[in-house]
């Protein structure tokens, strides 16, 4: 996970992560600040020592943390952010019903995207561990998450291929859904049929209402994802 070069650069930028003797972990506090600006949907890092005027909303904290390596080298690693004070709920992107509760900071896609241009952990902490963190804060003021977020389980995966999806990436998305049991076989018959995917089939989360309304973005990377497989002829047995 760490490489030489990347030991160092913690230790000159962020002294308080601490990586274990094997590059495998780091753990330690992690202070930040940054700025988001609605209109644009811009989050811009604001570093230490850093006098510049930046627009938006200015937020700042810090929270002990650990990263960890993935045992699934198409996985992107664990962040843990250990605040007792901190809600782990879904709706700050912790993954519900486990009891270590890792933190989902990208979508299916965005992930798969990030490690298909090779791992590179300066930017996977800058560029989602801190947002991530920056949205905690935000959450706390706000009520909400501050820029586009997606559901978890099968919803929150069909969301991730409608934005950032495309054919080269449908085994992937796959792969993820076939992993949440629950619903495969439901989703593997609907992208099985000749028919587009309608509206009003049942949603895959516990509301269960019609998946236009509950979570139409859902749907709309179904109907994606049942097009592209079929373009491309790739089984999904």
């Amino acid at each position: 996970m760490l490489a030489k070069n990347d030991v160092e650069w913690l230790e000159a930028r962020y002294s308080q992560l601490s990586p274990n003797a094997e590059g495998t972990k780091v753990a330690g506090a992690l202070p930040f600040a940054g700025a988001y600006e609605k209109t644009s949907n811009k989050f811009t890092l604001i570093e230490a020592g850093d006098t510049s005027k930046h627009t938006g909303i200015i937020l700042s904290g810090s929270y002990n943390i650990a990263i960890e390596k993935s045992p699934d080298p198409e996985r992107l690693p664990r962040l843990y952010v250990n605040d007792e004070t901190l809600p782990h709920i879904a709706d700050r992107h912790f993954y519900p019903n486990q009891t270590n509760q890792p933190a989902c900071v990208c979508g299916i896609v965005e992930e798969a995207r990030f490690l298909s241009e090779g791992f590179d952990f300066k930017k996977y902490l800058e560029e989602y561990v801190i947002p991530f963190l920056y949205g905690q804060k935000y959450y706390d003021a706000h009520g909400e998450w501050p820029w586009r977020d997606y559901a978890h389980d099968t919803a929150g995966a069909l969301e991730s291929y409608f934005f950032d999806g495309s054919p080269e990436f449908i085994s992937t998305i796959l792969k993820q859904l076939r992993a949440m049991t629950g619903d495969w076989e439901r989703v593997k018959s609907i992208l099985e049929s000749i028919d587009q995917p309608k509206g009003h089939i049942l949603c895959f989360c516990k509301r269960h209402d019609h998946i236009r309304r509950c979570h139409p973005d859902a749907w709309r990377g179904l109907i994606k994802l049942h097009t592209n497989l079929r373009n491309s002829r790739i089984s999904i047995v």
